[in-house]
């Protein structure tokens, strides 16, 4: 309520020292222009608006719409206490990840990711060879250019 109150009379402040207002403060006027503040500062930040982007994925807009299925989930979880990190079939504290995992998920994702490293150090080296082989054929073409030879594609 006080920061209402200061908007409203930094806003008449503002009007006398910019001139537009030439008349006495009244103080009704002063209170109304804070509850004003006060509707206004009560009001949600985001409000629903209509896409007439074409951008489907709008980042501005939010993204897309969740639909009324995730909505009503969230809304169920969040209207009281969830499990976000206990695991409720062992009755423990566990991680902030849903469902929780077993040994065996933990374990099939570690070789998951080392397969996957695995897989991108063989093409980074793959890679690495071929910008060599290209500089040695770069070289090969100068050195034959050099010459005068002529190389048939």
């Amino acid at each position: 309520m006080p920061e209402a109150l200061q908007a409203a009379i930094g806003q008449t402040r503002d009007a006398i020292l910019s001139g537009s207002m030439t008349t006495k403060v009244d103080l009704q006027e002063l209170l109304a222009l804070a509850e004003n503040e006060l509707v206004r500062q009560s009001l949600p930040s985001l409000r629903r608006v209509i896409n007439a982007t074409g951008i489907v994925l709008h980042t501005g807009l939010g993204r897309a719409p969740l639909c009324d299925v995730a909505i009503e989930a969230i809304a169920e979880a969040c209207s009281g206490y969830c499990n976000l990190e206990y695991d409720l079939t062992t009755g423990k504290r566990g991680r902030r990840v849903y469902p929780p995992l077993g040994e065996k998920d933990v374990t099939d994702a570690y070789k998951a990711g080392a397969d996957l490293r695995e897989w991108a150090a063989d093409l980074v080296g793959k890679a690495q060879r071929l910008d060599k082989l290209e500089d040695q054929a770069d070289e090969m073409t100068q050195a034959l250019d050099a010459t005068g030879a002529k190389i048939d594609n």
